[in-house]
């Protein structure tokens, strides 16, 4: 006899989470950890069919407890019971609870480091990232989120001016916890920018060279970002006056650099530069300028690209290249024809507006390298892997935007150099947390759409509300929980 039973699809879930599941309920799975939400279906007449509306948050459920039932239900319970409520105040929780979870390694490698006082730096970090906080108020916006209850101890000006300090006047626990975030064969790119200082009790600031006309003091910080961890990795503050050639060579040895490839930009290159790379043994690709006497340009004058030896598409532009030999080092160079058109073009119509300095002669005696980029290189890369790992060089612009348009970190006003190495050590704190918003948003292809502080922004909104002594989790908007959902954020 045929069986017209249809058999009973079963549960990927266990059973101690799908009993929860209830008439009107959708068992939800994030991060490994169960979720039930009420659940609806209204009739879309557009589509034809009935479309499901997910409802309220009703709990987390555990193997243990069973269903732990949200703080907000309870405390609509105890409302619809005529409990009286009293004492109401209510504090950031999304960003606190978020980035406290994000970083758990950052804060237990702090507090290994820098016993009993982890946590105020974490803190610390969080309040300039999240506020953009001067150190006079960072107590208040400690009090109100819920970050300054995880400090562990009250937060005020004199207390976070004596923490960075003493946090400065050593700078060795500095960089054995910036050497956790370095891997010894990771990519690592490395740049240099300045920062105006208007302290004039330091001897570090000194006019620099990235600005001719300007003549404000400054200090020069050097900066290396770990390309497979997508993190800031390592900084050094150097004296104004210090070129980065002159800059690299000590830092390298106090990163620890082991077997890694160091791509840097063009102000990198030297001859001292280059010994000291090869003698700790480090892979690099350096770009060289187009004035450079280690580039030959003759293949490119040959006809019908014969001079070339391949050609590799990237990002829907065909590169064409050639690789050579020259005082004992390997070098490559690259052509883009589209860059070559939009650069010959530049320049004569600057010569059509007699701008000075651009002549057809000079013209005639640049055309030849418009378009072209040459690499100084000793990595086990094909030139398409060469070209392509320099051009991840944006990273660490993006890196350096961020610390200067949101965490401001190109100014300071620190009165002395201990506490200046503090605060820049806040601040290397802070952009590990910006990546960590950053990494999220481009893991999910959601980075043209939002911006970390659109993200700060959104969880800020996400408050605990603190009634008769007990804290409970605020409402959310649909909106803000859909994006929060894309990005695989739940707070709890």
């Amino acid at each position: 006899m045929r069986n017209n039973m249809k058999r009973k699809k079963r549960s990927p879930h266990p059973k101690w989470a799908t009993q929860h599941r209830l008439p009107g309920t959708e068992l939800r799975l994030f991060n490994n950890k169960y979720y039930l939400y009420e659940v609806s279906s209204r009739w879309n007449p557009e589509k034809g069919r009935a479309q499901k509306i997910t409802g309220k948050f009703l709990g987390r459920i555990t193997k243990e407890e069973g269903l732990v039932r949200s703080e907000k239900r309870i405390l609509q319970d105890k409302v619809s019971k005529g409990v009286e409520i009293k004492k109401v105040s209510v504090k950031e929780y999304g960003a606190s609870y978020f980035l406290r979870q994000e970083g758990k390694i950052m804060i237990e490698t702090l507090e290994s480091l820098f016993p009993g006082q982890g946590n105020l730096i974490y803190t610390a970090a969080f309040l300039r990232l999240m506020y953009q906080s001067p150190i006079k108020n960072m107590g208040i916006y400690a009090n109100e989120s819920f970050i300054g209850d995880f400090a562990g101890k009250r937060i005020d000006d004199k207390v976070i001016s004596a923490l960075l300090r003493q946090i400065g006047s050593n700078r060795i626990p500095l960089v054995d916890y910036m050497k956790q975030f370095i891997d010894g064969r990771d990519q690592v790119l490395i740049d240099m920018t300045h920062m105006i200082t208007y302290s004039q009790m330091m001897s570090m600031p000194k006019k620099g060279y990235k600005k001719p006309m300007d003549y404000r003091p400054q200090v020069n910080l050097l900066y290396i970002f770990s390309y497979s961890q997508r993190t800031p990795s390592y900084y050094r503050l150097v004296p104004g006056n210090i070129k980065e050639v002159k800059a690299f060579a000590l830092s390298l040895k106090e990163s620890g650099l082991i077997d890694a490839v160091v791509i840097g930009d063009k102000g990198f290159y030297s001859k001292p530069n280059i010994e000291q790379l090869k003698t700790e043994k480090l892979q690099y690709i350096i770009p060289l300028r187009r004035s450079s006497s280690l580039i030959d340009y003759k293949p490119i004058d040959m006809p019908k690209k014969k001079g070339m030896h391949g050609f590799f598409e990237f990002e829907k532009r065909f590169i064409w290249y050639y690789s050579y030999k020259t005082t004992g080092n390997n070098v490559v160079t690259f052509l883009d024809e589209q860059l070559k058109l939009s650069e010959q073009s530049d320049y004569l119509q600057r010569i059509n507006a007699e701008r000075e300095g651009y002549t057809i002669e000079g013209f005639r005696l640049k055309q030849h390298t418009f378009g072209t980029l040459t690499m100084i290189y000793d990595a086990q890369y094909n030139e398409e892997e060469i070209y392509s790992s320099y051009k991840s060089r944006a990273n660490i612009e993006v890196m350096f935007d961020a610390g200067k348009n949101i965490l401001q970190m190109d100014c300071s006003y620190m009165q002395n150099e201990h506490a200046l190495e503090g605060w820049m050590f806040i601040h290397h704190l802070a952009l590990q947390l910006y990546y960590k918003i950053y990494n999220k948003l481009l893991q999910t292809k959601l980075l043209s759409k939002y911006s970390v502080s659109d993200i700060l922004l959104l969880l800020s909104t996400i408050r605990k509300v603190n009634i008769s002594n007990q804290w409970y989790l605020a409402e959310t908007t649909k909106p803000t929980q859909a994006i929060l959902e894309k990005l695989n954020i739940h707070i709890t």
